[in-house]
């Protein structure tokens, strides 16, 4: 649906981020995914913020902005979910 602008090209912006736009739509994910274990995790942090604005929009737009320390927590909760399951799925020598 377009919601996760991932594939690099020539003139994106760099780094990873989700947008909130209004409290009543979905947010945006950018990302530039080359297909490595550190792309897998900062997709899953991004989404981690992406679930997270999608909760806090239920708070309507004057309450939906999170200060940063709060924000972070559900973007780590992500990757920590992301890295377990990576993790179990290893080869033992890998672990």
């Amino acid at each position: 649906k377009g919601w996760i602008d991932a594939p690099m090209r020539e003139g994106k912006a760099t780094g990873a981020f989700a947008h909130p736009t209004v409290p009543s739509a979905h947010p945006y994910v950018l990302v530039n995914y080359q297909g490595k274990t550190r792309d897998v995790m900062t997709l899953a942090h991004e989404l981690g913020h992406g679930v997270h604005q999608v909760l806090a929009a239920r708070q309507g737009p004057l309450m939906a902005d999170t200060p940063l320390t709060l924000a972070e927590t559900a973007s780590v909760f992500g990757e920590m979910l992301t890295f377990r399951k990576l993790l179990a799925s290893a080869p033992d020598k890998e672990r």
